[in-house]
């Protein structure tokens, strides 16, 4: 008798999950075309196909990195996670990864500013930090030079 009540309360538990596990795939589907396609047509943008090719590349993995989040977050809301603590989490997570990576950020920033200001660019001739070379290449995180003595 003990395990007919098991069955009758776990049929539309399988349903309920069922259900929200088949809503999150078909989420999960749409949103990854859905992030394709907007990515395909940013990088067919006429603003960013005149930018830098790093500038390009840095934004458009910016875009695409964020709207996986925001996928990720809608999926696991539709599981039925409660979303203060799933926020909780990613705060947590970005300042435990914003203070390990506290150096390279800053480099990342300069890095960034290099590319938006562009005090020089790729041929130019620099002096700087006791190095003189012509820049070869410029990166968000390093510059290359080709100095006199090669």
């Amino acid at each position: 008798m003990g395990t007919n009540y098991f069955w009758v309360g776990l049929i539309p538990f399988l349903t309920a999950i069922g259900s929200k596990l088949l809503w999150a795939l078909v989420v999960f589907l749409i949103g990854n075309f859905l992030i394709k396609a907007v990515l395909k047509a940013l990088a067919k943008n006429k603003v960013l196909e005149k930018s830098e090719g790093t500038v390009r590349t840095f934004l458009l993995s910016f875009v695409k990195i964020c709207l996986y989040i925001v996928l990720v977050i809608s999926i696991i809301s539709i599981l039925g996670v409660p979303m203060a603590s799933v926020l909780a989490v990613l705060a947590s997570a970005g300042v435990a990864v914003g203070l390990a990576l506290q150096g390279a950020l800053s480099n990342l920033a300069g890095g960034i500013m290099l590319m938006i200001f562009k005090p020089f660019r790729q041929g130019d001739f620099v002096a700087a930090a006791g190095i003189e070379g012509v820049v070869t290449e410029v990166t968000l995180f390093y510059t290359v030079f080709l100095t006199l003595d090669n």
